[in-house]
């Protein structure tokens, strides 16, 4: 988690700066298309002002709420009280919001929730703000958490119950322009949509634990082998090194291959046969089967000829004598 953290704070801002530039446009709108209509959403009344004004406080809520994660994000003091979880339970609180607000400035939930008014009444065009403008908003939210941000699934999927909590209890409590049918329509997508972007998400979790598993099991082992090597002695080092290069005298075969050291060659030839068949360097005469006619090369006394060992071919070196053998 930690080392994810300057990551996730990094990835953190650019999304809340996102966020920012929305909310940004939002009240140059306000400025240049009349305030007292929020943009010329609502009709020029003091109702639609209202209105105006609390649409307004909704949106700068969410650049507040922008500003202050990024000043923490930002700041290493800051991020040291949270500690990591505690940054990542932080962002779960700050998308969960930015989904309730998100639904409390739809103008026409807006209207339904606050004014005794038909939003036919106070909306300037109701046409343009149906329940297909807040879901994509939602799927754009939903959507770019679920990608930008390197947090685990696990504080991601208070959100996920928020966003179609929150339309489904707007579009059937407070009332949508759309008949049931359409809202369960639209409640269905949300949820497929929510469904595939959590299994998505668990399915990167769990690819980055197992490679992180591997990874560290990985350097455990090496840490291991260089922890026993570091207490071997010069002289065990030696032999380790000796043995594996089977150098006569300090590997345990090497008693075999001293003919020196007993009179009876014969005896000490079948110790060396007996080895060679157990450590398969030495095979049976009657496991390989020369093929005559395919030649591959010969010289003054001997050649090399294709065989078959065990059904594979091989190259077979011998003596021109025992060719007819």
């Amino acid at each position: 988690l930690r080392a994810r953290q300057p990551q996730l704070c990094k990835l953190a801002c650019l999304g809340l700066g996102f966020l920012l530039a929305f909310i940004a446009a939002k009240f140059a709108s306000y400025l240049f298309l009349g305030w007292s209509t929020g943009g010329l959403v609502f009709v020029a009344s003091a109702e639609g002002m209202r209105l105006a004004e609390a649409r307004s406080l909704t949106h700068a809520v969410l650049g507040l709420l922008g500003v202050v994660s990024i000043v923490i994000a930002r700041s290493a003091r800051l991020l040291s009280c949270f500690g990591a979880r505690g940054f990542e339970a932080y962002l779960m609180v700050i998308t969960c919001l930015v989904v309730v607000l998100t639904t409390l400035q739809h103008p026409w939930y807006l209207v339904k929730a606050l004014s005794t008014s038909s939003p036919e009444e106070v909306i300037v065009d109701t046409i343009d703000w149906t329940d297909d403008k807040l879901m994509l908003m939602l799927d754009i939210w939903l959507t770019g958490c679920h990608l930008m941000l390197p947090i685990r699934w696990v504080f991601l999927w208070p959100m996920e119950v928020a966003a179609i909590l929150l339309y489904t209890g707007a579009a059937v409590l407070l009332g949508s322009h759309v008949d049931l049918a359409r809202i369960v329509m639209n409640v269905l997508l949300m949820t497929l949509l929510v469904l595939a972007a959590a299994w998505g998400k668990r399915a990167l979790e769990l690819h980055e634990r197992i490679a992180f598993a591997s990874l560290a099991a990985e350097r455990t082992l090496r840490f291991e082998a260089e922890h026993k090597l570091s207490a071997m002695t010069e002289a065990q080092a030696k032999k380790v090194v000796d043995d594996a290069l089977s150098i006569p005298g300090t590997a345990y075969t090497a008693d075999f291959f001293d003919l020196q050291k007993e009179e009876n060659i014969e005896i000490k030839l079948q110790k060396l046969v007996k080895l060679g068949v157990r450590e398969h360097w030495l095979i049976r005469a009657e496991e390989v089967q020369a093929v005559q006619h395919r030649v591959l090369g010969k010289g003054g006394f001997g050649m090399a000829l294709v065989a078959l060992y065990h059904g594979t071919e091989v190259v077979l070196k011998a003596p021109r004598a025992s060719r007819d053998k």
